[in-house]
């Protein structure tokens, strides 16, 4: 992303903390918050999060799907080892936002024993609509909820409907409608998973996704809740955990 920060400077700032995001909006330019997904070598050199932290990567996680050093997804049953509690509270310490989407049941379980701070799940649906275990369940979610936590919505097929057959916006505001349900009106936000997922066509790019706002308006959401959802919830978010 810095390369295409720098390509795109006219349109993009690199965010280094929560004080330079409602400049670079202002300005009307995107901000660009670095991020680590699958963050394994941290367990080598847990002192790399805060050199890291000072570079200005505010978000990480401590898995993808598979088994690893510090945390597992969702193929494996097992939980965060003694290196990603360390890690863990090192990201705190740092100011470094956690992202628990790839994180499995055992390991959720374990973060809940030891977070003190509120942390995101970038881009999770909801399990009650959609089984698929990268989904969240409702006792995670209102677990989120209760934490002031931030959950952005995904857009891939398979963990919007069992079938995958997403035919239109309909499914993605179901979640939505869920997560609301549960509590979580201030705490959603759009998440995607742009990046190699298998997207519908409705959502399979930022212009088509951006039809999602008028398409809560008329059914009925309020202007002030779809705006939570577009970038209200999330800049609050920010503005109050990123160091």
């Amino acid at each position: 992303m810095s390369g295409q920060a720098m390509l795109n400077h006219d349109r993009m700032v690199n965010v280094r903390s929560a004080a330079d995001i409602r400049p670079a909006l202002k300005d009307g330019k995107i901000a660009c918050i670095h991020t680590i997904e699958n963050a394994t070598f941290f367990a080598e050199d847990p002192a790399l999060i805060e050199v890291l932290k000072s570079l200005g990567v505010l978000m990480s996680s401590l898995s993808w799907n598979a088994q690893g050093p510090l945390a597992s997804g969702h193929d494996t049953h097992a939980g965060l080892t003694a290196a990603g509690i360390e890690a863990l509270t090192q990201m705190e310490h740092a100011g470094m936002v956690l992202d628990v989407s790839h994180l499995n049941d055992h390991g959720f379980a374990d973060l809940l024993e030891v977070a003190a701070k509120p942390f995101v799940a970038t881009h999770s649906n909801a399990r009650a609509l959609c089984s698929h275990k990268r989904n969240l369940t409702d006792d995670m979610i209102r677990e989120m909820v209760r934490r002031d936590c931030l959950i952005g919505l995904n857009y891939f097929v398979k963990f919007l409907r069992d079938d995958g057959d997403v035919k239109s916006l309909d499914d993605l505001y179901r979640h939505a409608m869920h997560f609301f349900e549960l509590g979580a009106r201030k705490n959603l936000a759009l998440g995607s998973d742009f990046d190699g997922a298998v997207l519908p066509p409705c959502l399979d790019s930022p212009e088509k996704a951006a039809d999602f706002y008028e398409y809560l308006l008329s059914r009925g959401v309020s202007q002030q809740d779809a705006d939570g959802i577009f970038f209200e919830n999330a800049r609050t978010f920010l503005r109050k955990n990123l160091g």
